[in-house]
């Protein structure tokens, strides 16, 4: 194994050793600075291109290779998205005056809803 994964290797082993799940290592999860969650994703990733050896050694560890990702949605036209944005705010109110009473229409010059004094007088 190269250096930096020896040492990346090796700082996963320490994070078992500590008491952490293998499940719980996800990106983020450091030891020394350095990313172990970030890595061993990655090398779940990229699992069939690691030699039997590397394989090896991260499975006595917990690791296995990733799930295949799901396949990507197929794109959709302009139109099919205006149609699915206009689904999505179907239920929005029309506007913040009927969401916040006491509140009047958003303010045309900086777009912040402006306070309906007539609504607080008595």
């Amino acid at each position: 194994m190269d250096g930096r994964l020896e040492r990346h290797y090796a700082y996963l082993a320490q994070l078992l050793a500590d008491g952490a799940r293998p499940a719980a290592i996800v990106p983020g999860v450091t030891r020394h600075g350095e990313d172990i969650g970030r890595w061993l994703a990655s090398q779940r990733r990229n699992w069939d291109r690691l030699n039997a050896e590397q394989q090896r050694r991260l499975a006595e560890l917990g690791g296995k290779k990733a799930p295949h990702a799901r396949k990507a949605p197929a794109k959709t036209t302009t139109a099919g998205r205006a149609t699915r944005r206009a689904a999505v705010h179907a239920d929005a109110p029309a506007t913040p005056a009927e969401e916040a009473p006491g509140l009047a229409p958003i303010s045309a010059s900086n777009g912040c809803p402006v306070p309906d004094t007539a609504a607080q007088r008595v």
